[in-house]
């Protein structure tokens, strides 16, 4: 209970800081640029599953059964980022301007590279650390660094910045963005005191390793990927209307993000020895997300008119979209909750081919409706792709291995 709350306040707190942000940014920039600057990030994001190749993932696994393998694991995951995501933010910036047709220029794709793919990994892998410690106050503390950098970035940009374009308004934000990883790795290395270890990665290790980075990527796609695809199939004025929709509705799932992410450590020691289906306590975390969810949505429904009072008027689109929207708090927190219970019960292979069957809708029915329909066929492609996922994930967390259900028969039989 005690981490559930300390991981809520943290979340608010984080999302309390998203929000001046966006209104910062949002108001600056106006409706296209901020759509261009969410389809970039969401286009990063995806890629950056790969920063690290899942090692963070490895670490929150390992460590969250045996705390005396951190300081192995911690080089490890550290020592993988660093390298990988200098790497891609590289290549990000030489090539994500033809990948997505050249939207915006090489500077404004390597600075949104260097946050996305270095320094946010960065961070994840620090909080990582100490949710395997089952500090959850900490390693939610930690997802506020970045959140507290940009908006510390918007405000400097207010204040210093000489142009009134997303390119100069990066500068800021990958420098702050910079500050915000170092103090997360300090703070690591200060209270847990992993020490120095050789780097030794195992053949086994990458093979899991990179599995987790599969889930990653399959996972990001359906919480990020979404704005690349508005903006290049529906335009970056509808882009910028959807995000500020989807936004709301991320601030709305919240609480029951908070109990899925204060729940790993303990379900991972349960899936340690899991044997297929919900567990009481995944029972529990279910009805609880059931019902905060059609809550949620109906706060969404009324909370929408409020986005082009707060963003301005070249938001007005966003309104609509928000309302059309409003199932999406409980289906996000369905995914949210269905992936991390297959996560920690040795079904990680069922939850990525679940979430991988949800990306391929999404980008298909985007195809579809989005050329056609724009901002509304982006609120549709969105839904059903979420849709498809949460039950898929849900039928995979309640069947039982074939195994199981034979055993079970036989035992009754024996019994009668």
């Amino acid at each position: 209970m005690a981490n559930t709350v300390l991981t809520t306040f943290w979340q608010f707190t984080r999302v309390g800081l998203q929000l001046l942000w966006t209104l910062i940014i949002a108001r600056s920039l106006g409706a296209e640029a901020y759509g261009k600057f969410a389809g970039i990030s969401g286009l990063a994001a995806l890629i950056g599953t790969f920063s690290g190749i899942g090692m963070g993932l490895l670490m929150l696994q390992q460590v969250s059964r045996r705390t005396d393998h951190f300081p192995e694991y911690w080089r490890k995951a550290w020592g993988s980022t660093l390298p990988l995501g200098a790497a891609l933010a590289l290549a990000f910036g030489l090539a994500g301007s033809a990948l997505m047709g050249g939207t915006a220029g090489a500077t404004v794709f390597l600075l949104v590279g260097l946050v996305e793919l270095l320094f946010l990994p960065l961070t994840i892998v620090s909080s990582y650390a100490f949710q395997a410690h089952n500090r959850m106050g900490l390693a939610n503390m930690i997802y506020v660094f970045m959140p507290a950098a940009n908006l510390l970035a918007g405000l400097l940009f207010l204040a210093f910045g000489t142009a009134w374009d997303l390119a100069h308004y990066l500068y800021f934000h990958a420098a702050m963005a910079a500050l915000a990883a170092l103090a997360a790795v300090i703070v690591v290395v200060r209270l847990l005191k992993p020490g120095l270890v050789p780097l030794s990665i195992g053949t086994t290790e990458l093979r899991e390793a990179a599995g987790f980075s599969l889930m990653r990527l399959a996972d990001t796609g359906l919480g990020s990927f979404d704005k690349t695809l508005v903006l290049r199939l529906a335009g970056a004025e509808a882009a910028g209307a959807y995000t500020a929709a989807f936004r709301l509705a991320t601030v709305l799932v919240l609480p029951v993000v908070a109990l899925s992410m204060s729940a790993l450590p303990r379900l991972f020691r349960e899936g340690e020895h899991s044997r297929g289906g919900a567990s009481p306590f995944v029972g529990k975390m279910l009805r609880h997300a059931l019902v905060y969810g059609l809550l949620a949505g109906i706060v969404m429904w009324f909370a929408a008119d409020l986005l082009p009072w707060l963003l301005g008027e070249t938001f007005a689109r966003a309104a609509s979209a928000a309302k059309w929207m409003s199932l999406s708090p409980l289906l996000m927190g369905l995914c949210a909750l269905g992936s991390n219970v297959l996560l920690t019960s040795q079904r990680r292979n069922r939850r990525i081919l679940a979430q991988c069957i949800g990306l391929a809708s999404m980008v298909l029915i985007a195809a579809w409706l989005m050329p056609s329909f724009g901002l509304h066929g982006a609120v549709l492609t969105l839904l059903a792709a979420q849709a498809v996922t949460a039950a898929l994930l849900w039928a995979l967390v309640f069947k039982k291995p074939p195994s199981f259900q034979h055993n079970r028969l036989t035992r009754i039989r024996l019994k009668s």
